[in-house]
């Protein structure tokens, strides 16, 4: 076990790892198997992804490491600036009746992805809804409340073309005015590059059309899964965050179809599950149009995959058409000194379950940790059975 954080100060701190293991049993997989973190799971369809990574970015890691909104941004005039043409921003909606506005600059032709993550309000409400706002700071041109991802009520805005160069604003809001929403992360693409077409076949992972620099690209879904689907495939480093933005109406006609976007493969060699983002996507509109949004961060370096289906006829052939936008955001660099600590209560027996087994990592000095990663090695049957809690030296349960 090994563990990163920076530290300025010295005298004595431990840590308590605490493993919990339950009987249980799950069927093996010789196919893909999709999995929706969003919805409850029974032990056959639990994401073995624990080790590779985390489907809820804001868990592990941001903090101060993230560009925070600044207050006040109520309006036009006092919007936060976002920086560069992709960014991620942690804000709340707080007190109730709050408004964040952002302002950023775009040219003519450009499409803009956003959306919400709302998995960890303190309301437990999460339901924002997100605007994209003309250079007048009060036209809407497009509009969302509900199309987000881990928690059906976020929001997710895809390939909003952009009519004329300038200053732009996106504007985040709880639903309801009564509402608070606290936190979200606010992710965001300004796209200029032109799509690349899908080049076909890609219904596989071994056939998976490399995603180009830009990230963007066109396809279209012919038929339900598993007849027709798209993978697209990207190398990412250890820490990365990608922000995954599917278009399922770039012609902003009256075309409606329903699509699925998933991020792959994870599992137990071999690995075999699609992380999948399926919004209900109930009557889209030309002002309003389906799409999907989806997080991950990657633990380790490697060959990742994107993926965009779907599991309901209306409205599949020639007129479903998608633009999917893919935004890597590397691991912030946190302030301060990064030390690795390796633990030497290593190795310890876990019980058959219900039990459990701790392993102490002592840490030296009197740290002040900003951030804390903690990196296990696990042998067990059924992985997805274990419960991992991390104890702080004054016997708090850190979950």
């Amino acid at each position: 076990m090994s563990r990163k954080w920076p530290h300025p100060a010295a005298a004595a701190l431990s840590l308590a790892l605490t493993l919990v293991s339950a009987a249980s049993s799950i069927a093996a997989a010789t196919t893909l198997q999709f999995v929706e973190p969003n919805t409850p799971s029974t032990n056959a369809q639990k994401p073995d992804v624990a080790r590779a990574g985390i489907a809820f970015p804001d868990a592990v890691e941001g903090g101060n490491d993230l560009p925070l909104e600044v207050e006040p941004n109520g309006n036009a005039a006092t919007a936060t600036p976002i920086a560069g043409s992709r960014a991620r921003i942690k804000g709340t909606v707080y007190p109730a009746a709050d408004v964040d506005f952002y302002s950023f600059t775009a040219a003519a032709g450009d499409r803009i992805y956003a959306a919400t993550q709302t998995l960890f309000d303190a309301s437990a409400s999460g339901d924002t809804t997100l605007q994209v706002i003309g250079t007048d700071g009060t036209t809407v041109l497009e509009a969302d409340n509900n199309d987000g991802t881990f928690n059906a009520s976020s929001a997710s805005i895809a390939g909003t073309l952009i009519p004329t160069s300038g200053t732009y604003y996106l504007r985040v809001a709880h639903n309801v005015a009564t509402g608070t929403v606290r936190p979200y992360s606010l992710f965001f693409q300004n796209q200029s590059a032109a799509p690349t077409a899908e080049a076909e076949p890609n219904e596989t992972p071994a056939t998976a059309t490399p995603l180009p620099a830009s990230g963007h690209v066109s396809g279209t879904i012919s038929a339900v899964s598993p007849g027709e689907s798209d993978f697209y495939s990207l190398a990412l480093n250890a820490g990365d965050t990608v922000f995954l933005s599917l278009d399922m109406n770039p012609e902003r006609d009256a075309s409606v179809w329903n699509g699925r976007l998933g991020f792959a493969l994870f599992g137990n060699p071999p690995a075999n599950q699609i992380l999948v983002a399926n919004d209900a996507n109930a009557g889209g509109t030309p002002t309003d149009p389906n799409s999907e949004a989806f997080f991950f961060t990657v633990k380790d370096a490697g060959t990742y995959y994107v993926y965009v289906d779907s599991i309901v006829a209306a409205g599949l052939g020639a007129n479903a058409t998608y633009n999917l936008n893919v935004s890597v955001l590397p691991l912030p660099t946190p302030a301060g000194t990064c030390t690795t600590y390796t633990s030497t209560d290593v190795p310890q027996t876990i019980p058959t379950g219900p039990g459990s087994v701790s392993s102490t990592l002592t840490i030296p000095g009197n740290p002040r940790i900003a951030d804390i990663d903690v990196a296990i090695n696990l042998n067990h049957t059924f992985m997805q059975d274990l419960d991992v809690h991390l104890i702080s030296p004054a016997g708090n349960d850190n979950g």
